[in-house]
């Protein structure tokens, strides 16, 4: 018998990729399969990012770079979070990963002790679950109503919050719901993590569907409500605007640039680097103006699926399906 440590026992998975593997021996068997276990566009990153990235490979850069990340990128970043949130930012408070999932990771380790509660939305993206179980800390569901639109308000968390708490997850819009918050919604969090909660709160913002929203709604962070930028840790990354999924790009904008400095220091100890070639064409996909057509297209195709799916299954007796106002 192999002698795991007691902490593998508790860790977490995502069963969007343990269906895969049945999805595969279907597929196999000869099944067609309409994929539904992963949130991933079904589009092609665009060509001209791909460009970039494969002239970086050919010219050399494909070597250790700055854990951090390149610092182009980083002020891409930096002018993205200005002009979809009014916030500015420096580009040493960016840490670039390799994908959107670290951040969740290095937000625990950096701020959560055992026994310390984390809030975190249920339904949910089950990572956040499995990362407060594997630290020991104490998960609490903050359940999301079909007849709310899927959205928290104020007093909803007003209930959960302790003098324990000692992380707040939001993600809006929401995976696997749909659901999107509004500026009213997140005002009245932030009053109740003002009024309510110990000033040692840390709010992990996961923003990574910020720019696929339907039916005119605009995205909005707590990140731009006043007061919150020093509690915030802001993630976001290229998988689903720009359909980069396996090029694993994200990124954390930090309150300040000491705890950058941590994130930075968890990227050495566990991935080094985020590739250069991949940094390069994570910066083009933010800059090429291209892109925002490329994504306003893509994001119409997604909306009019979703009007045909919901409707569809309406039609069917004995089911409800919520129409959701984000993917």
């Amino acid at each position: 018998m192999i002698s795991f440590a007691d902490r593998i026992q508790i860790l977490g998975t995502e069963n969007a990729f343990k269906l895969g593997d049945d999805i595969v021996r279907c597929e196999q068997a000869g099944t067609k399969v309409i994929r539904l276990n992963l949130g991933e566009p079904d589009f092609d990153s665009a060509e001209n990012i791909n460009k970039v990235a494969i002239e970086n490979i050919k010219k050399g850069n494909s070597h250790y770079t700055n854990p951090q990340g390149i610092l182009p990128l980083r002020e891409s970043i930096v002018r993205q979070v200005y002009q979809t949130r009014g916030v500015r930012v420096d580009a040493n408070q960016i840490v670039v990963t390799t994908g959107g999932k670290p951040a969740i990771a290095y937000t625990m380790m950096t701020y959560v002790n055992p026994g310390d509660e984390v809030i975190y939305p249920s339904p949910g993206f089950p990572i956040y679950e499995s990362w407060v179980t594997f630290l020991g800390a104490v998960p609490v569901p903050l359940h999301l109503e079909e007849d709310k639109g899927f959205r928290f308000d104020a007093v909803d968390l007003e209930k959960l919050i302790s003098p324990k708490t000692k992380v707040l997850i939001l993600n809006s819009p929401s995976n696997p719901t749909g659901g999107v918050l509004s500026r009213a919604d997140l005002e009245g969090i932030a009053r109740v993590v003002k009024e309510k909660a110990n000033p040692n709160i840390w709010i992990y913002s996961d923003e990574i569907y910020e720019h696929i929203l339907f039916d005119g709604h605009q995205h909005q962070s707590i990140l731009s409500i006043p007061g919150m930028a020093e509690h915030t840790i802001l993630a976001s990354g290229h998988s689903k605007t720009y359909a980069m999924t396996g090029w694993r790009l994200g990124y954390s904008v930090l309150p300040t640039v000491e705890e950058a400095m941590v994130f930075r220091q968890l990227n050495i100890n566990i991935i080094s680097c985020t590739p250069p070639f991949i940094q390069e064409a994570g910066r083009a996909a933010i800059d090429n103006k291209e892109n925002q057509k490329i994504v306003q297209a893509t994001v119409k195709q997604f909306e009019n699926r979703r009007n045909m799916v919901v409707e569809g299954l309406n039609q069917i007796e004995g089911i409800h399906c919520n129409k959701p106002e984000a993917i």
